[in-house]
């Protein structure tokens, strides 16, 4: 019965639904623009020009993301792999594209990065998608559901 103690401290009913209860941090990284809100059902649809800047936002966010996983191949391949900064590069944007390795691997500790690498291009690659879609999905959804206010 840990379940539904464990909803009852994630969510607070408030003005007659339920929303998840916001920590203090949460609310300082979305004042510094950190983080993504979307309206509500109930709320009327965001302007487009406002739109348009949250589709930079989420646009800037996974290229944030790519290059972060970019650098950490990079790193990974040249100081365990003894490979060159360029082939380095080629090897982690080849595996981070989902192209598969160039290079062989010598030893066994890059061969164990390599591998621990692919899972996680494979999990950024998700993520990316899902960052550069969700603006466009819930203004659909938002249009095909809102009901203005008469």
């Amino acid at each position: 019965m840990v379940f539904p103690y464990t909803l009852a401290l994630i969510f607070v009913k408030q003005d007659n639904d339920f929303r998840p209860r916001e920590s203090p941090d949460s609310r300082i990284l979305w004042r510094k623009g950190l983080l993504m809100h979307f309206e509500r059902y109930s709320q009327p649809i965001l302007p487009r020009p406002k739109w348009w800047r949250r589709v930079a936002k989420s646009l800037v966010m996974a290229l944030t993301f790519v290059v972060s996983a970019l650098l950490v191949g990079i790193l990974g391949y040249h100081f365990l792999g003894g490979l060159g900064w360029i082939d380095a590069f080629l090897e982690a944007a080849m595996i981070l594209g989902g192209m598969g390795a160039v290079a062989s691997m010598t030893n066994d500790a890059v061969k164990i990065f390599a591998g621990c690498y692919a899972l996680f291009s494979g999990l950024v690659v998700i993520s990316v998608t899902g960052l550069l879609l969700a603006p466009w999905l819930h203004r659909m959804l938002h249009y095909s559901n809102y009901e203005p206010k008469k």
